[in-house]
């Protein structure tokens, strides 16, 4: 009788024969992941329109007190008409389940965020070859957005990894002669999908849909309609995604999010194309390089470059029709043509946000990585010489942009102290009068930039920890506006911090005079409390003969269209 040896899954050969094989890619990903967690302790909550604090809040009452909602985040503040689903804060959930607090979370989401690396190593490797791969991967662990990206927690930066993960099973559907139908579902699902993320994905549907419906056509056809499958399950994919945000969306009853068309048909500041052609130049400038002024030598060496590989690639008639039929010219079509997508901002009559063109920023960057790598056709040592260049123009920028913009203290740090010398205070108040031995009391938030859609924004953080030092619930989970609401809704104290991280001379006319000026307050018992670099805090008691809002006043002069 034999005594047959098992096979061990695991051994440290095979360990290290992965690490050899892959030892470029994991240096990759050790310099990708010092640029995301490098001080990340000083950057928790930076964000400065407050996603990150409001988002673990509305996460930590899901977990902790059960409080499920059925709307996401307002969609630009609410200013444009359209909810998001609640997809995204069920996500934030898990990750709080497993970290528990604001400093972990982000630690854990900035290594999520390192995942475009691997993909990006993946596309380009299925694109061409490991050398592609590895171009692409550096670029996408040393890239500004990318890092960014990874050290702040906001909705629409996941886009980047469906964006990802659709090119890389678009890539693989048209490579494949296999798998059609589980590639082709793939790619409609991670393509329509984010819809219930962000709706910065919504400038790449259209042609997306085209895209789509043209390879389910012709899969059937190939297949000469005989397979059921092909023909019910990418329309069952789309339907699903299509129908569930239909219902997680609406404001009063289904449809009308359609009113985001013709909001944004009547609004008065129309773009012309130069203003369009403007505002994409500058922001992808930014989210590429790091700053909105790319320098001219770095331009013209873009330029050159593209037209040398133009030439050795196309310079002669049987090199246009060798290419034309290679399937390296399908796959950089489909790339070209979704990253067109950006032309349709012609007809989105607001100003243009980075996150707008995160899910098409990826097909950019893949591009731009196939350019670098096509000059290995003309001189390798140009090549290495390009990219290098390129690379440490970014890792350096990058760096910069980091520390350049690190506080000293963290402002999860600041608003941390803030809710001990508001609890403090309040319990001194609890002291002296009978009245106060509930927490009533209202937290505003003003900023000296105005942008705030109205003063309960900004408040999520000092809510967090007022919880944990009161012990108890003071905010419950909402399905509109900043998606959490004041549980006592007869405050005696008004506690108002203002924002003067810019334009700090404007604190009294932006902060303090609206907020005396939208709730009726004894003047009398207005204090300051704190003054820091940053931010500050007064505290003033409400007039017992009016009637108090229970909730946040409205910026109507911010709110409403001249």
């Amino acid at each position: 009788m034999f005594l047959l040896k098992k096979k061990s899954f695991f051994s440290w050969d095979k360990v290290s024969k992965l690490l050899v094989s892959y030892f470029p890619l994991f240096l990759i990903i050790i310099i990708a992941l010092y640029l995301r967690l490098n001080h990340l302790n000083r950057s928790v909550w930076l964000q400065p329109g407050y996603d990150e604090s409001r988002d673990m809040l509305v996460a930590s009452h899901i977990i902790n007190n059960g409080e499920n909602i059925n709307r996401g985040p307002l969609a630009a503040g609410g200013m444009n008409w359209l909810q998001n689903s609640p997809f995204y804060y069920y996500l934030v959930s898990c990750i709080w389940f497993i970290t528990k607090n604001p400093v972990s979370f982000m630690y854990f989401w900035a290594v999520l965020m390192t995942t475009p690396v691997i993909l990006g190593y993946l596309i380009g490797s299925k694109l061409k070859d490991s050398r592609l791969g590895y171009i692409l991967a550096t670029i996408l662990a040393v890239n500004y957005q990318m890092v960014y990206s990874s050290r702040e927690l906001l909705q629409p930066h996941l886009l980047l990894i469906f964006s990802l993960a659709f090119i890389l099973a678009t890539i693989s559907f048209l490579k494949t002669k296999k798998r059609k139908l589980f590639y082709l579902n793939l790619l409609i699902f991670l393509l329509f999908f984010p819809i219930h993320i962000h709706y910065g994905v919504l400038i790449v549907l259209p042609i997306g849909f085209v895209f789509s419906f043209y390879h389910w056509i012709k899969l059937n056809k190939d297949n000469h309609y005989s397979s059921l499958g092909i023909i019910f399950w990418p329309v069952m994919v789309l339907f699903n995604i299509f129908l569930s945000w239909l219902f997680l969306t609406f404001k009063e009853k289904p449809f009308d999010q359609l009113y985001f068309l013709k909001f944004n048909n009547e609004a008065k500041d129309i773009s012309s194309v130069v203003d369009v052609v403007k505002q994409m130049y500058l922001l992808l400038n930014k989210m590429i390089w790091g700053s909105e002024s790319l320098p001219k030598y770095l331009l013209l060496i873009i330029f050159v470059g593209f037209f040398i590989v133009v030439y050795r690639f196309l310079g002669t008639r049987k090199n246009i029709y060798k290419f034309v039929k290679s399937v390296d010219s399908k796959l950089i079509s489909f790339l070209i043509i979704f990253s067109s997508s950006l032309l349709l901002f012609y007809f989105y009559h607001w100003n243009i946000s980075a996150t707008y063109i995160l899910y098409i920023f990826p097909f950019i960057l893949v591009l731009f990585s196939y350019l670098l790598y096509s000059l290995f056709s003309v001189n390798k040592y140009l090549a290495f010489g390009c990219i290098g260049f390129v690379i440490l123009n970014m890792l350096l920028m990058t760096d910069f942009n980091i520390k350049n913009n690190l506080p000293v203290k963290s402002f999860h740090d600041q608003q941390q102290e803030l809710a001990k010398i508001i609890y403090d205070d309040y319990k001194k108040s609890a002291v002296e009068d009978d009245s106060f031995t509930q927490p009533r009391l209202l937290l505003t938030w003003y900023t000296t930039i105005k942008n705030m859609p109205y003063d309960a924004w900004g408040t999520s953080g000092v809510w967090f920890y007022l919880e944990n030092y009161f012990n108890e619930p003071l905010v419950y989970n909402v399905n509109y506006g900043l998606n959490h609401a004041p549980l006592f809704r007869d405050p005696k104290i008004l506690y108002m911090v203002c924002d003067h991280r810019r334009d700090s001379d404007l604190i009294k006319a932006e902060c303090l005079d609206r907020f005396l000026d939208s709730y009726p307050v004894n003047l009398e018992t207005l204090k300051e409390l704190s003054v820091g670099q940053y931010i500050s805090l007064w505290r003033i008691e409400l007039r017992d003969d009016t009637n108090v809002p229970i909730r946040n006043v409205v910026h109507k002069d911010y709110l409403i269209k001249n």
